[in-house]
């Protein structure tokens, strides 16, 4: 979904929701400028409720790629450790987990 704020967004966020955790991702950030001046920035968010027994960094996996596409890739990798797909899914995993570090 297309969002725009005057606050640039983080690209991970995970809040608590008792029960169930909200995780959200902000991407294709792209800072501008409104008619009167202001900057906003203008992005795409995935956003998904989930049980707090779903690990946070599958559930952040799943906000841009599905369980299929993301077998499929595992299994390009082991065939292609370069191809260039494969190579953008393996940085945003390790994105996530440094991410998930920085705030446990």
């Amino acid at each position: 979904m297309k969002t725009q704020s005057t606050i640039r967004p983080e690209q991970f966020t995970i809040n608590d929701l008792g029960k169930n955790r909200e995780v959200k991702l902000c991407y294709n950030i792209e800072q501008t400028s409104n008619e009167e001046g202001d900057i906003i920035f203008v992005y795409d968010m995935e956003l998904h409720t989930v049980s707090r027994d779903v690990n946070s960094i599958s559930a952040l996996v799943n906000l841009r790629y599905s369980p299929d596409d993301e077998i499929a890739l595992l299994n390009k990798g082991i065939t292609d450790s370069a191809d260039t797909k494969y190579v953008a899914y393996r940085d945003y995993v390790l994105e996530i987990k440094n991410f998930i570090k920085g705030i446990e």
